[in-house]
């Protein structure tokens, strides 16, 4: 007799059979002996999705392995709820197709929920491929209702990615939650389209008085937005997750970078980025005074990727031995961490030398956006003003003071929300 699946497996899924059958593989490798079932929800596919999934899930998973065949899209949040209707399991967990389990997935998570009961949803660690980057390890808000990934590409191996941390929301990528919670809840929002449900769930879990966390014990390997349109809709999206949780949802990067020793600032856009603490550039600097030589400047930027210190040393060292290209590509990764105008026209210079058009044309295309953001200065500062009264009203002071200056430095005499 086939024990009672514990947790219910839902993996929405649209077309990509290569994709899916993939994670159908890893999963099946490294589930462990934990009773499960897996429920792919398929919004009517068109590839091999539609011909071989049923075999190959039931070659894998036996009984266990329900395909949904959707008459239409019904998109992300739709066969989330489509998958969760047809659960058995006391726990759903929720997975995209994009990813690849490269361990026991279901205890670390479990363990956690059951071991707190103010969580409501627990997530595994998210890498990229090959597992030496993170690309989530938690949802931060840095102003209004404007979210990031939390230390998004920083090395996996960081001091800040062992840590646990209570956090406001953790993406649907790969989620665990009770499915008596999922179903008190009501399930996702179907008005979303393909992004910004998690946000809005775990909204609604916050308002039960319920956060939500990333266990590093465990990780997923995910190759990330790989669905067709994947970011089409997030004008739309990001207007009605503001109108449905603007109210609730808390300004909180500072506070969760100031508890690793890193501060908050702005570009002239209000995109957000993080620099070393006092404490932490000391700590730099006093190593690189103890040697300055190239390969431990790269050895601690390594470390500390948002040290801009250390990526111009070893830009300018690039420069020094003539060599373009490897400068240009020391740009392109402080980028990633320092998105400032300094890094961009750094880039830019760097590219033209090196003759690399592709990396032109890409600037140039990123230069034609942040204008169009510059060129609206009037939305730029009620944005900022209106971050500065939600900050206030949040209880964040550290931030209202980070924004006051912003503002006062991008619009002069405007220091303030008034």
């Amino acid at each position: 007799m086939t024990a009672k699946p514990v947790v219910s497996v839902v993996i929405p899924v649209f077309n990509n059979w290569a994709m899916s059958k993939d994670c159908l593989e890893s999963l099946a490798a490294h589930a462990g002996a934990m009773p499960f079932e897996v429920l792919l929800a398929d919004n009517g596919s068109t590839d091999g999705t539609a011909t071989d999934a049923d075999s190959l899930g039931r070659s894998l998973f036996g009984g266990n392995f329900h395909l949904l065949r959707q008459e239409r899209n019904l998109g992300f949040a739709g066969a989330i709820n489509a998958g969760a209707a047809h659960a058995s399991g006391d726990y759903l967990y929720l997975l995209n197709n994009d990813t690849l389990l490269p361990d026991e997935p279901f205890t670390p998570l479990l363990d956690a929920l059951r071991a707190d009961e103010s969580l409501g949803a627990v997530g595994p660690l998210l890498l990229y491929p090959g597992g030496e980057r993170v690309q989530h390890l938690g949802i931060a808000v840095s102003h209004g209702v404007k979210s990031v990934h939390l230390y998004h590409l920083f090395p996996a191996a960081h001091r800040v990615v062992a840590r646990q941390r209570r956090l406001q929301a953790i993406t649907m990528a790969a989620f665990c939650v009770s499915r008596a919670l999922f179903e008190k809840l009501g399930g996702l929002h179907e008005g979303f389209v393909n992004g910004m449900e998690d946000i809005d769930f775990c909204v609604r879990m916050g308002r039960e008085g319920l956060g939500c966390t990333v266990v590093p014990q465990t990780s997923v390997l995910h190759l990330t937005s790989q669905t067709a349109g994947r970011f089409d809709h997030d004008g739309p999206n990001s207007r009605l997750l503001a109108s449905r949780c603007g109210e609730t949802l808390a300004p909180d990067l500072n506070l969760l970078a100031a508890e690793d020793g890193y501060q908050l600032h702005f570009t002239p856009w209000l995109d957000p980025y993080l620099a070393p603490g006092p404490d932490l550039e000391r700590g730099l600097d006093a190593a690189l005074a103890d040697d300055p030589s190239v390969e431990r400047v790269a050895e601690l930027v390594e470390g500390e990727p948002c040290w801009e210190r250390g990526w111009d040393r070893l830009a300018d060292h690039c420069r020094e031995i003539g060599d373009v290209p490897a400068e240009l590509a020391v740009l392109v990764r402080k980028s990633a961490f320092i998105p400032t105008p300094e890094t961009f026209a750094a880039m830019k210079d760097a590219a033209a030398r090196a003759g690399d058009q592709t990396r032109l044309a890409s600037l140039a295309d990123q230069d034609s956006r942040i204008e169009a953001v510059l060129s609206r200065p009037a939305s730029l500062r009620a944005q900022a003003r209106g971050a500065i009264r939600r900050a206030e009203s949040t209880g964040n002071p550290e931030l209202t003071a980070i924004l006051a200056d912003w503002l006062a430095a991008n619009f002069p005499g405007d220091g303030s929300a008034s």
